[in-house]
């Protein structure tokens, strides 16, 4: 647990005994002691919550200095790290399948050139990885965006796309995944052999 909290919980104590604090609170004495000392694990959020509402003190600052606001961005990073490999993986995909927009790929290096140190050698493997070691939450948000337009852009008129995507009705009657299968393979039959005119 952090030692600030600890520090912050003496200041807010101020003259009270550990008890007069504790009873006020509605925790013990001995535990409010060991948060003092920061040689206790880490309060509930519950815990910090009462300790916020009785000294009068922000809930947040308390939720900071306790070592929540790390985890929540941990999940956050963790969040990123998956979307950004998916929307990797679909581009990558849309390319093998559309072989005439490969510029696609050079989008992204470009890109993904302003966050991390691309190499001639990496593989898109490598650069998923390399990605995921952005620390700063602001870059790698803004990563995410900025992939996430290439990614619409290069989707946002794909039929196939739409049809894995989204909710659709024919009708008002939902279509289902069964359906969705039997559409797509009867656009399979009445586009094949044509030429993908896709423009990225």
């Amino acid at each position: 647990m952090s030692n600030e909290l600890g520090e912050t919980l003496q200041s807010l104590r101020g003259r009270m005994t550990l008890r007069e604090a504790a009873e006020m609170i509605g925790i013990s004495h001995t535990y409010l002691s060991n948060l003092e000392k920061g040689d206790k694990t880490k309060p509930s959020i519950e815990t910090l919550k009462k300790i916020a509402e009785a000294y009068n003190y922000p809930y947040a600052t308390l939720l900071i200095e306790a070592g929540y606001f790390d985890e929540m961005k941990s999940d956050i990073h963790q969040e990123y790290n998956k979307n950004i490999k998916e929307m990797i993986e679909n581009l990558l995909e849309f390319v093998k399948v559309r072989p005439k927009n490969k510029d696609v790929e050079s989008r992204l290096k470009q890109l993904l050139k302003k966050y991390i140190v691309v190499s001639e050698n990496d593989s898109w493997n490598d650069l998923v990885s390399k990605t995921t070691t952005i620390n700063d939450l602001d870059d790698k948000s803004t990563l995410y965006q900025e992939m996430y337009a290439i990614h619409q852009s290069v989707f946002e008129d794909d039929l196939a796309d739409f049809l894995c995507n989204n909710t659709i009705y024919y009708k008002g009657v939902p279509v289902k995944d069964q359906d969705r299968k039997v559409i797509r393979s009867f656009l399979d039959v009445l586009f094949e052999g044509r030429d993908s005119t896709f423009e990225s």
